[in-house]
């Protein structure tokens, strides 16, 4: 990652989103690695895996859930290195596949990328945080995904997150499945992604999304 304003501004929403979740979450024992070991188990859950029921690979959804897993990275990273050392480890990824016979896209061998997401897993208990940012640089890039990616993507999941931080997600009065347009549930992920692609990416990105965000939520809560 080579963008060192994208990289700070991450490092920074990230901070204020685990603040927003408890002021002191440095000092706290939060196991960050189980969150993101776990994180990684729901992406692998968007692949055919199953062999007694059909399954299609849903690479929307793994793209969110790889975006989850970098939260709890980065935040596990913050505690160990702390924010200076965050950033060195962020600026040291590539910013682009690495062009050898070893890389691969997902959808060239479903197969040898799922090994791969379960190599991060288990190197969530047994690997140093440069090994696990590599192994994640990796599935990411192998979805067919860039940096430029990972700072769009990550607005909108953080925004998400303190969304329902603010709306009782800790509390357990958040209402996770919203009303669509078409009057069917869907999960607030979803929502989000449809409301963002809706959105010009401007100066005014974050504030549209949040107001979008909140005026469509409303409708769900008064359904109910």
């Amino acid at each position: 990652m080579n963008n060192k304003a994208h990289a700070e501004s991450i490092n920074e929403l990230q901070d204020k989103l685990n603040c927003l979740i408890h002021p002191e979450w440095i000092k706290q024992d939060f196991d960050f690695r189980a969150a993101a070991m776990l994180e990684m188990c729901e992406a692998y859950e968007s692949t055919p895996w199953k062999w007694w029921k059909a399954v299609n690979l849903d690479k929307q959804n793994m793209e969110v859930e790889l975006v989850d897993t970098f939260h709890f990275l980065l935040s596990s990273t913050i505690i160990e290195f702390g924010k200076e050392g965050s950033l060195a480890i962020l600026l040291s990824l590539p910013e682009e596949h690495p062009v050898t016979k070893s890389f691969f896209y997902i959808d060239d061998d479903i197969k040898t990328y799922q090994q791969e997401m379960k190599h991060f897993i288990a190197a969530t208990i047994t690997s140093g945080m440069k090994d696990l940012w590599d192994r994640w640089s990796f599935l990411w890039l192998a979805l067919g995904k860039t940096w430029d990616d990972i700072t769009y993507t990550y607005l909108i999941k953080n925004i998400l997150n303190i969304f329902r931080q603010e709306n009782g997600y800790k509390e357990g009065t958040y209402i996770k499945d919203w009303i669509g347009a078409d009057g069917k549930r869907y999960e607030d992920n979803v929502m989000a992604w449809e409301i963002a692609e809706s959105l010009p990416f401007d100066a005014g990105f974050e504030y549209n999304l949040k107001e979008t965000l909140t005026s469509t939520y409303l409708v769900t809560k008064q359904a109910i």
